[in-house]
């Protein structure tokens, strides 16, 4: 694979505790507060639909570019939202 000219990317511990953090409150917020229930099969369906494609776009793009897949991941500013 070719370098492109990056450097290597980092593990950034706080971005990923963000990350995972902040999407189970997102969806406890937009979800199922307004619904009333945890025990709401649809917002439960839509987490998993979600994971599962950008869980796939993220393997897709790590594989074929990881140069872009750099370029979008520090276009994200995790970091500076939590």
């Amino acid at each position: 694979m070719h370098d492109h000219g990056q450097p290597k990317q980092q593990f950034n511990r706080r971005r990923f505790i963000g990350v995972l953090l902040g999407f189970p409150l997102f969806c406890y917020l937009f979800l199922f507060l307004p619904a009333g229930t945890l025990a709401w099969w649809k917002g439960w369906l839509f987490i998993a639909l979600f994971l599962i494609m950008e869980t796939t776009v993220i393997v897709y793009l790590w594989r074929t570019n990881p140069g872009l897949a750099y370029i979008v991941w520090t276009m994200v500013h995790f970091d500076r939202i939590y």
